[in-house]
């Protein structure tokens, strides 16, 4: 999550965090939400709500709507779709767990791998964050090309079709055996 929050756009990285900020911060500035501390999902009805809004946010077209009781009842409506990493020591329920890509991390016994601090000062985290930004800008036709056009892009299974077809431009945009492998790894998953 560190080095997360040092290269995507606009993050927000928070351990026990209420379901109403969440909701709002995502419909407000469509922060990369960086949740820590993800054991928390496991009880209490706060945590249920969460899961759920997390379980909502991985599409474009996920909401939450509550009563406004300022505005004479009205009903909001709240986006609940970003980029969100979660990071935990379990292993999250199986409902969230199918609606992104797990990573395992191996703790290391070396020192010098182990720590390492990645934080915003390490390094100059904005002009790396700028080239990416404009360099998928200038990419966006042509990804929406590939995405729409290119056979091997849509053709894993329902959620994992979901889940993998960006990657999977992204890695056909970069070229060489990107795909191939990044393709070998989400069939494998």
């Amino acid at each position: 999550l560190d080095f997360l929050n040092c290269v995507v756009f606009n993050p927000v990285k928070c351990g026990n965090t209420s379901v109403s900020s969440l909701f709002r911060l995502i419909d407000s500035g469509r922060s990369t939400i960086l949740l820590d501390e993800a054991e928390m999902l496991k009880n209490s009805e706060e945590a249920g709500d969460l899961k759920r809004i997390l379980n909502m946010g991985y599409k474009s077209d996920g909401v939450v709507m509550r009563t406004n009781k300022d505005n004479a009842m009205a009903v909001e409506t709240f986006q609940t779709y970003s980029p969100k990493a979660i990071a935990s020591i379990n292993k999250v329920d199986e409902t969230l767990s199918s609606r992104g890509i797990t990573i395992t991390m191996i703790k290391t016994g070396d020192k010098k791998k182990g720590n390492v601090v990645i934080s915003k000062d390490s390094w100059n985290w904005g002009v790396l964050r700028d080239r990416l930004r404009v360099l998928f800008l200038s990419l966006a036709s042509e990804a929406n090309r590939i995405y729409r056009n290119d056979n091997e892009i849509n053709q894993l299974s329902c959620r994992k079709n979901e889940l993998w077809s960006t990657l999977l431009v992204v890695a056909r945009l970069v070229g060489g055996d990107a795909f191939t492998r990044l393709k070998e790894i989400a069939l494998k998953t």
